[in-house]
């Protein structure tokens, strides 16, 4: 008997090693799946970039700082980076009539949290939205009249593109 009861201790303790060696353990965790919407990039054109009347054969020039000049807001997320590219007018018309214009490499700027960001219109620019979730941007310019300019109101588009980073 004492025989019997080693070797049944011996097989119980074999059948609970053996169960606890194949014995399979799980856990289970949990993540949050989040997201977050924010509205989409918008451009206002605030105001044109006005000339004003200006002589035949007189050049005249818009400063990106200058009451005349062109103005765009875009609102968005503050501190998001916003990529800006103008495409902007070799002339005005009136009619069949046309006035050079060109822009300068120190002829727009940008506004964020930081104030007169002076850049060239010409190429592209990165600038910061403010915290007030706004970035105004500046553009001026130059006029050159002939010395045959005809007279009359001459205009033409200039367009801002603005990609976020």
């Amino acid at each position: 008997m004492k025989r019997f009861t080693q070797a049944l201790f011996v097989a119980i303790l074999f059948v609970g090693f053996s169960a606890t060696s194949f014995a399979q353990s799980s856990a289970t965790d949990n993540i949050t799946a989040q997201a977050e919407v924010i509205s989409d990039l918008a451009i206002t054109g605030v105001q044109n970039l006005n000339f004003d009347q200006v002589y035949v054969g007189t050049s005249e020039s818009v400063s990106e700082s200058d009451n005349g000049a062109g103005h765009f807001q875009i609102s968005y997320s503050s501190g998001t980076q916003v990529d800006l590219n103008f495409n902007l007018p070799n002339n005005l018309s009136s009619g069949s009539e046309t006035l050079d214009i060109n822009f300068g490499p120190t002829d727009a700027s940008w506004d964020g949290d930081t104030a007169n960001n002076i850049f060239n219109p010409n190429q592209s620019e990165t600038a910061t939205v403010g915290s007030d979730n706004l970035l105004d941007v500046y553009i001026g310019g130059t006029v050159n009249p002939t010395s045959n300019q005809a007279v009359g109101t001459y205009t033409g588009q200039v367009t801002l593109t603005a990609n976020y980073n």
